[in-house]
């Protein structure tokens, strides 16, 4: 059984730079497990996310007349916006059950079939929700990609130019300060400087990493495998929890 590792970072800190470095140096021993996908996946059409999100936010147009998926700018611009906290709330606690279960399911996958040696739980809340950290050993077992507010704001409004200052400002208010994520993380991934200077960080933290001895590995696997079992047995309770 591998390791589990979360990773996170602030919104536009370079964390999607370091999982592309991850999967291209250590494709038979890592694997990356991608929050933000399964964020979307579990949302589209005729999935039982998207039935409770259309229902939860039905005063509020954001389906696409065309397709019939959610539109997730217009979601995103609407969750984000100044004093939309509590729709923003509502949207995580239908969502994250769904992702949850769907990334111990791979996490099992990856640590039964694939036998890898680290699992990286690739997940921007992973303070935030606390619904992985356990998983991860707590803060210990967390991973931050670090970069500076200011590199933050300056880097988003590149990525995401339809974006005002304000409403980048707004995004990146929404999740913990990254300065304290650094404090309290485990490990700590500095991207203040190149793109060379983040790949050797990267690499010189997961050379480490991936050496896992075979008792920590089968302890793990009791882990995870219990850990399935227990989000199955509660699923059944989600639309009951959604409601309170």
């Amino acid at each position: 059984m591998p390791r589990l590792i979360g990773l996170t970072g602030g919104i536009a800190s370079g964390k999607s730079t370091v999982t592309s470095l991850i999967r291209a140096q250590y494709q038979n021993q890592v694997e990356v497990i991608d929050a933000d996908e399964i964020a979307r996946s579990v949302v589209r059409r005729g999935q039982p996310a998207y039935v409770l999100v259309r229902f939860w936010f039905r005063s509020w147009d954001v389906v696409d007349g065309t397709s019939g998926e959610l539109d997730r700018a217009k979601l995103g611009a609407l969750v984000f916006a100044e004093g939309n906290a509590r729709l923003r709330h509502a949207l995580n606690r239908i969502t994250h059950p769904f992702i949850v279960m769907e990334m111990l399911a791979r996490a099992l996958w990856a640590a039964v079939v694939r036998w890898r040696v680290l699992v990286v739980l690739d997940t921007p809340l992973l303070f935030e929700s606390r619904n992985l950290l356990w998983l991860c050993g707590g803060r210990r077992g967390a991973v931050v990609v670090y970069c500076t507010p200011e590199q933050q704001l300056q880097r988003l409004l590149a990525r995401n130019p339809e974006l005002t200052p304000q409403q980048a400002e707004q995004r990146i208010r929404a999740q913990m300060p990254i300065d304290q994520k650094r404090d309290i993380a485990g490990y700590v991934i500095n991207n203040v400087g190149s793109k060379e200077d983040l790949e050797v960080a990267t690499f010189a933290l997961f050379n480490e990493l991936v050496k896992v001895d075979i008792g920590h590995r089968l302890f793990c696997t009791a882990t995870l495998v219990s850990s399935v079992g227990l989000l199955l047995l509660i699923s059944t309770k989600i639309p009951t929890l959604i409601k309170h």
